[in-house]
């Protein structure tokens, strides 16, 4: 797909590549690495430093000049970050991208940006993902689990200005985990949809920045699903789908931390439970936090 467009780069839309990092340079270079063999050509990057305290403050601007960087004082999660970057975004797409990436097709966004631009309805638009060590093996191609289909990972996407401009940004209340999937509904609530495109691929490790099985990891996905269920799903979906695999999953691993004695990661569980039910109660947003602050 190459070279799909006919005109010059000036009349070319401006996408703007923006990726949240916390710490773990050495996929962030990786990442940027592959970053700057795309072929499309009317592009910008900005990486967002949620914070580091590793050699990323140091190393990113010297090894990649080309890229503008935006420092957070604090760490504001993957949602807080991506929000900081889209608002000083200037592009008319913006493409949403993990640091703990590698970009295996060099047209990955002409690719994604034609599928975009051939029916104005989709609001964002996602490539097929691939192991981090093995590129041969597809860890997602559009999914459906207990919680519901999801089209397009989170991990990678290409998504319209103007889609945000109408229903918000991601909600940084919940930080990391499932910020994604809050976005998606509210973007299919407001009569727009997703498109996965399989025929160009992204590898991704997954976790690179955040520890999984975590006191941090375990209070998020415990919030943040209940405040999700409570926005998107329906009733019979809860019932019969969701909670059945909550049930499981978690009931497992309350059994298995009280046989480790985990009392940090159970204390840290019953937070996520207890928060995600305040927080779901009347909790029902129609909008994010605006694209202009």
């Amino acid at each position: 797909m190459k070279g799909w467009w006919t005109h010059t780069v000036d009349d070319l839309p401006l996408i703007s590549t923006v990726i949240p990092v916390f710490n773990q340079y050495e996929y962030t270079r990786a990442c940027l690495q592959t970053v700057s063999t795309l072929a499309y050509p009317n592009r910008e990057t900005i990486v967002v430093d949620n914070a580091s305290t590793d050699s990323t403050p140091l190393l990113l601007p010297r090894e990649f000049p080309w890229v503008r960087i935006e420092r957070n004082e604090a760490n504001l999660g993957f949602a807080g970050g991506c929000n900081v970057g889209i608002r000083a975004a200037r592009g008319t797409y913006v493409f949403l991208l993990n640091n703990d990436t590698r970009i295996l097709n060099t047209d990955l966004l002409d690719v994604l940006l034609e599928t975009l631009e051939r029916d104005d309805r989709i609001a964002a638009v996602g490539p097929r993902i691939v192991d981090y060590d093995d590129p041969t093996i597809v860890t997602f191609d559009g999914e459906e689990d207990a919680y519901g289909f999801l089209p397009i990972s989170g991990s990678a996407l290409l998504v319209r200005r103007s889609a945000l401009e109408e229903v918000g940004l991601f909600d940084e209340s919940f930080f990391a985990y499932y910020e994604d999937r809050d976005l998606f509904g509210r973007l299919r609530t407001a009569g727009w949809t997703l498109r996965h495109v399989p025929t160009v691929r992204l590898a991704h490790r997954g976790s690179a920045t955040s520890v999984p099985r975590s006191p941090l990891y375990h209070y998020y996905h415990n919030r943040n699903l209940l405040v999700l269920l409570r926005r998107h799903a329906r009733t019979r979906d809860v019932l019969l789908r969701a909670f059945p695999k909550w049930a499981w999953t978690n009931a497992w691993f309350v059994k298995a931390s009280v046989e480790r004695r985990d009392r940090v990661v159970l204390r840290a569980w019953f937070r996520g439970l207890r928060d995600g039910l305040r927080a779901s109660i009347g909790d029902q947003p129609r909008h994010g936090p605006p694209l202009e602050p």
